[in-house]
């Protein structure tokens, strides 16, 4: 008898987890799976996030296994035990002079360690669609090298397999705004990467940010708020930036404060009076607090969204705690028409991002990267995001890589956990097939175009 009832509450528990949402819908029309797939894999997409190197700079590789390994893999290569340091390994994968068989020779000991990890699929799922290559291995790595560098010869190689091969119509790029020959502007667009002009710690940074635009370094904090308009201005309307990135989750916490105006010139007057040294965190935050407020005034007079870095941090040895998003909520209160896009799910902060989405119009959520860090934690939030979140307000794709290779692979992870998301949620009888539909859309297109004003770059 216990036996029986262990058994029925193991079945009860299973069919709980199983079932997960609320039914509201009958159980779909036969074969709804395949058309999911269908509307997921034909649908041309925006790519919300990368950090794309130019097609010159890729094309000065070797079309080698290393160019499936400039993204996140080394990383994971560090983390498992490797002797050498993701920086380390790098330079490696870039090294011209190298040849396959020694790159391999710095992945070979730790690749089973990590071929498991979202990043490691990246590599296989590159490997098997762009180049025939089933499973990379002591075997197979020689040949995979070979149909690299064959693919690389193409002149439009960038162009099959970003807008071709991945269907991606416009990606947003990072930091490239400052040299519009690294970027061709029928699939590209930029945001401006603010961190230098805010993050001050010493008068030294004052003086370079100055220079940068020809100016003489600024005596006041006034004078240094009338340059921050003219580097907004020049990458707006010169260099033609659509928004802004914040990236301060690397050196600092997102925690950010209102600050008075007078405290922030005392400690710009401090920096003045220290050329030769840096200010401690402590002393320096509310200045920097200040000065990230005054850009996002900016953003608000010019209606730039804002891109910011939230949860998981790339490469090895950050504090995560500095990237819990809930440290923004002073910015999304002062700046209500301010779009924020947090970035990466956030992960592994993916409720409190959810909870900050439903309570800020303000606040936007883009799933940049959080595919290949984790399929199923991104599948798992964006059902949790459908549930507590507007559907207008989710993107589910940006690539966040180095190599359009990387960029590929990172496209069928994104279509993949959103397939695999609704398709459960519609099983379930959570949302129709009718809704999927529309939310396979917008999910992967309409919200990227909406929040990030790409309408007028798509026509």
């Amino acid at each position: 008898m216990r036996k029986k009832s262990f058994l029925f509450i193991g079945f009860c528990c299973f069919t709980i987890i199983g079932w997960g949402q609320v039914r509201l819908h009958p159980s779909p029309e036969p074969n709804f799976e395949e058309r999911i797939h269908q509307e997921v894999y034909s649908l041309r997409i925006i790519d919300s996030h990368e950090h794309l190197m130019s097609e010159k700079e890729s094309a000065a590789l070797n079309g080698d296994i290393g160019c499936l390994f400039n993204n996140y893999q080394l990383s994971d290569l560090a983390s498992s035990g490797s002797e050498f340091t993701w920086k380390e390994m790098e330079r490696q994968m870039r090294d011209t002079q190298l040849s396959p068989d020694e790159k391999w020779d710095m992945i070979k000991d730790h690749w089973d360690d990590i071929k498991t990890t979202g990043y490691g699929r990246m590599v296989q799922i590159a490997a098997r669609d762009l180049f025939g290559i089933s499973e990379l291995n002591n075997n197979t790595y020689r040949e995979l090298s070979v149909r690299i560098a064959k693919l690389r010869e193409r002149k439009d190689y960038y162009e099959y397999i970003l807008k071709t091969k991945a269907k991606i119509d416009l990606s947003i790029l990072v930091g490239y705004n400052d040299d519009s020959a690294k970027q061709d502007n029928r699939y590209f667009k930029s945001l401006y990467w603010s961190d230098g002009i805010y993050l001050l710690e010493s008068y030294r940074q004052i003086a370079s940010v100055c220079k940068n635009v020809g100016e003489p370094a600024a005596g006041t904090l006034s004078e240094y708020e009338q340059i921050i308009d003219t580097i907004i201005h020049n990458q707006l309307f010169v260099k033609g930036a659509i928004g802004l990135k914040v990236m301060m989750a690397y050196k600092r916490t997102l925690q950010c404060d209102v600050v008075p105006r007078e405290e922030a010139i005392a400690i710009f007057e401090k920096l003045q009076s220290n050329e030769q040294d840096k200010l401690s965190f402590e002393e320096v935050k509310p200045l920097q607090d200040y000065l990230l407020f005054y850009v996002f005034s900016k953003c608000d007079q010019y209606e730039l969204p804002v891109q910011v870095h939230t949860g998981l941090q790339t490469f090895n040895g950050n504090y995560i705690t500095n990237s819990n998003p809930t440290g923004l909520t002073e910015a999304f209160l002062k700046f209500p028409r301010v779009r924020f896009a947090l970035l990466h799910a956030a992960y592994p902060y993916g409720g409190e991002l959810a909870a900050l989405a439903k309570n800020f119009p303000n606040v936007f959520i883009d799933l940049a990267w959080s595919a290949s860090i984790s399929p199923s934690y991104t599948q798992r939030y964006i059902q949790e995001f459908i549930e507590t979140v507007p559907i207008n307000k989710i993107v589910a794709f940006g690539g966040d890589c180095h190599t359009p290779e990387g960029v590929y692979a990172a496209s069928v992870m994104a279509r993949e956990t959103v397939e695999n998301a609704l398709i459960l949620m519609v099983r379930n009888g959570y949302i129709s097939e009718k809704e999927a539909m529309v939310i396979i859309e917008k999910l992967l297109r309409t919200n990227a175009i909406e929040i990030y004003g790409l309408e007028k770059f798509l026509k």
